[in-house]
């Protein structure tokens, strides 16, 4: 009977385990399919139209379902402005428009490297805030996981690779983001207890209209119309859909039961998931030195879990 319960305590585990590392990887390929998108209309679509349409798609399609809830909640709403817009600003501004500006100089494996930095600086800032005692077999993940960043990134030669030489604007631009980013991660977690996470996406997609709409007023002034043919219009629907409603509604999910730091891990998936979404799409190539990086990045996500 005890072999028995045992057995099946461990099948649970496993199968469980296997839930979250779907999810995870899921909710990764949905961001990472931003940085590709973002790659492949580097030149074809202007950035701030693309974060515009991606925002307000998101809105417009969440805002039905959470409208009665953000109706019946307005005071708690109304008291925490400053915290929406900070949120909308930090997750939605600064990790917009400035990541299809940033792929206009850097790859998209680049921009979802950088980006898998951000689960370090939300454990580290978590730490040092709450005096946590950090297990053992969370450092071994983390540190496996840098590992395998840093295996993709470098191509297996640390001593050869320097930072200075092959940092470009576009990777300066997308560091900056992954700031904001853990920022907003870690924040987003606190704020709003009345609110569901479609409820807080929904609201921060609504502050990064607002950030957008006078860019995009500009680009749409300034540049060529073409920028609204149909293609381009599927371009800016697929923006809001995927990247935009799945990526940001998941992630709140992901949030939401996991909390900040371990729902922060899909930024360890996005160079896996980048890589290949690139390799299929933009034709980037898959090394052995990658793949050898995925291994290590997915081990540390099972130590750390």
């Amino acid at each position: 009977m005890k072999k028995h319960s045992l057995t099946s305590g461990i099948f649970i585990s496993i199968r469980n385990n296997l839930i979250v590392l779907f999810g995870l990887m899921l909710v990764a390929s949905f961001f990472s399919s931003n940085m590709v998108a973002a790659r492949w209309a580097a030149t074809s679509s202007p950035p701030f139209t693309m974060a515009f349409w991606r925002w307000f798609l998101v809105a417009l399609l969440l805002l039905p379902i959470s409208y009665s809830n953000l109706r019946s909640n307005w005071l708690h709403i109304k008291s925490n402005t400053k915290s929406i817009f900070i949120c909308g600003l930090l997750g939605m501004g600064l990790c917009g428009a400035p990541i299809y500006i940033a792929a206009h100089s850097t790859k998209a494996i680049n921009i979802g490297l950088i980006m898998s930095v951000s689960p370090i600086v939300v454990f580290m800032v978590t730490a040092l805030r709450n005096g946590c005692k950090v297990k053992i077999k969370t450092i071994m993940g983390l540190l496996l996981g840098i590992g395998g960043v840093f295996a993709v990134l470098t191509n297996g030669q640390l001593k050869s690779f320097s930072l200075v030489d092959n940092l470009f604007l576009g990777d300066i631009i997308a560091i900056a983001s992954m700031f904001a980013w853990s920022a907003y991660t870690m924040i987003q977690a606190e704020i709003l207890p009345k609110l569901s996470f479609i409820d807080k996406i929904t609201l921060f997609s609504l502050v990064g209209v607002i950030i957008t709409a006078p860019f995009f007023a500009y680009e749409t002034m300034a540049l060529s119309t073409s920028y609204y043919s149909w293609n381009n219009m599927l371009f800016y629907l697929f923006l809001g859909v995927v990247p935009g409603t799945l990526a940001y509604s998941g992630y709140g999910l992901l949030i939401h039961y996991n909390g900040a730091f371990r729902s922060s891990l899909i930024m360890y998936m996005t160079p896996i998931t980048t890589g290949l979404l690139a390799f299929v799409f933009l034709h980037e190539p898959i090394g052995r030195w990658y793949v050898i990086g995925t291994g290590l990045v997915l081990t540390g996500m099972a130590i750390s879990r």
